[in-house]
């Protein structure tokens, strides 16, 4: 967007007429953005003073709040410590700087701070100074230099379409964002897959040396498995160690590969649009699982809706999603089976659907019985599911035991 001339300055200068003698009631500021808000008439009046490159402007309009992600700078404090609460007593434009502008604010004891805004590239900048000479600053401040004749007037866009080209700048500069941000997911689930893909080559060397050990009754094994065997244990246990390791690693090996369908459906969804790449604020921040601190296992279900599974792989890691979890979250658990507890992350007010709830309740048995998930095939398992508003850790008990109530039953089969 095309920064603002002086013409345009002239005119905004004229349109803020009606401000003065309002006091200053907020300040926001953003990246290299900064309002300052007015209650007029029952309604908020906002100057906005944009410093980012190529769009150096000052704009004013009325109503909401800006759109801007907020941030917190040394002159936030300063404006709103010594300005706010005070009114605007005068404006201007230095005509002999060109592009320069001060604004006065007077204090109940007749106290004047102000604030210089400077609108060139070389030297932009906004200087807030109270009335006992304090200031602080946005840049370094560079002295001004008078020019050297007065400037040609030009032509000067309304301050409606000036309006108009800031929030559509907003809006594309967002849309970009977005877009950049969806590249760097996509490339970030590419090396989760490439990752994952890397674990499912299963190495045999625990069969191989169960098979070994069954056949020639002997712990004098090759050298290649000497580091394998456990010199405390008998034969027989150094056989049984070996084909539960095999389990343990096909185990793994399914894993992975369920882990790989959903990151290959995830791209998939991700590439074709189907999901709103949104850029999220910093409290996308963390999720459940990371904010609790579990490693357990993450599922999304719904991610256009932002529904996902979150599954403890034990007792404290149980215990410190339900405490990490928001009161409208829905807790999961296996009817009279000790383990995993699950607990679904879903905006707030969101209803979710009986088939989602389901596809939790096999997923919650899945991660349950992992590598003996093949026995339990064909089995019923009732699961128990309530708001996590319900659902109350038993104090002095051990750790992932819990009371609940208004709770509700689904079964669910393994097929």
């Amino acid at each position: 967007m095309k920064s603002v001339n002086e013409s345009e300055l002239d005119n905004l200068l004229d349109e803020m007429r009606p401000l003065v003698g309002h006091r200053l009631t907020d300040v926001i500021v953003g990246q290299d953005q900064y309002f300052l808000g007015f209650y007029v008439e029952g309604a908020m009046s906002w100057i906005a003073m944009d410093l980012r490159h190529r769009s150096l402007l000052m704009i004013l309009w009325s109503g909401k709040k800006p759109p801007v992600k907020k941030q917190q700078k040394p002159i936030q404090l300063f404006v709103k410590k010594y300005f706010v609460g005070c009114r605007l007593s005068t404006f201007r434009r230095l005509e002999s700087y060109g592009r320069v502008v001060e604004l006065d604010f007077e204090n109940s004891e007749g106290l004047v701070c102000s604030l210089q805004i400077r609108l060139f590239n070389q030297g932009k900048n906004i200087i807030a100074q109270n009335s006992e000479g304090k200031s602080v600053s946005v840049n370094k401040v560079l002295p001004l230099e008078k020019r050297a004749s007065s400037y040609a007037k030009v032509e000067a866009r309304d301050n409606n379409v000036i309006r108009k080209e800031w929030l559509g700048g907003a809006k594309e500069q967002k849309a970009s964002q977005n877009s950049q941000d969806k590249k760097k997911q996509i490339n970030k689930i590419k090396k989760a897959m490439e990752k994952v893909t890397a674990g499912l080559n299963l190495d045999g060397k625990w069969l191989e040396l169960g098979e070994w050990l069954k056949g020639n009754q002997s712990l004098e094994v090759p050298e290649k498995w000497e580091v394998l065997i456990d010199k405390e244990l008998s034969l027989g246990e150094n056989i049984t160690r070996a084909y539960e390791k095999h389990k343990h690693a096909l185990g793994k090996v399914d894993g992975a590969k369920n882990r790989l369908k959903e990151l290959e459906a995830q791209l998939l969804r991700l590439e074709s649009g189907e999901i709103d790449f949104k850029v999220r604020d910093n409290q996308a921040k963390k999720n459940l699982m990371d904010h609790s601190g579990a490693r357990g296992r993450r599922v999304w279900l719904d991610e256009k809706q932002g529904v996902v599974l979150n599954l403890g792989r034990s007792a404290k890691e149980n215990l410190a999603l339900i405490r990490a979890a928001k009161p409208w979250h829905i807790w999961l658990h296996l009817r009279d089976y000790p383990g995993v507890h699950g607990v679904i992350e879903r905006p707030k007010k969101h209803k979710i659907s009986e088939a989602l709830l389901f596809r939790a309740g096999q997923e919650l048995v899945g991660f349950q019985f992992r590598s003996k998930l093949e026995k339990a095939r064909g089995d019923k398992f009732d699961i128990i599911y309530t708001e996590v508003r319900f659902v109350r850790p038993i104090k002095g008990d051990k750790a992932g035991r819990v009371n609940y109530q208004s709770e509700q039953v689904m079964r669910v089969g393994i097929t």
